[in-house]
């Protein structure tokens, strides 16, 4: 059985044109996710940690971590939480390490 934690605060996620470089304020962030796609650069934060420049926000985002470390070879862990978030009518936005 999976064990699951909230981590404390509100996170943002953010979305940049590709081009733009990371914020550097978003460096100090206790949860901190960046990707980059050829069409996007994401950037997942604390919400208190001020960021400009991004082309949209969303905001007020809770995170839930997965006890690990976790095997590379497990499957469905992420298919058994969302069904049972959608469930509840919870959105998801996963980041993983």
């Amino acid at each position: 059985m999976l064990s699951l934690q909230t981590l404390p605060g509100n996170f943002a996620i953010y979305r940049f044109a590709p081009q733009a470089s990371v914020p550097a304020q978003v460096w100090h962030s206790p949860l901190l996710s960046v990707t980059r796609t050829p069409d996007e650069l994401s950037v997942v934060c604390a919400a208190d940690v001020p960021v400009e420049g991004a082309l949209s926000c969303e905001m007020d985002w809770a995170a839930l971590q997965v006890a690990g470390p976790l095997d590379f070879s497990l499957t469905g862990v992420l298919a058994g939480l969302s069904t049972a978030l959608a469930a509840a009518g919870i959105s998801v936005f996963a980041v993983s390490t």
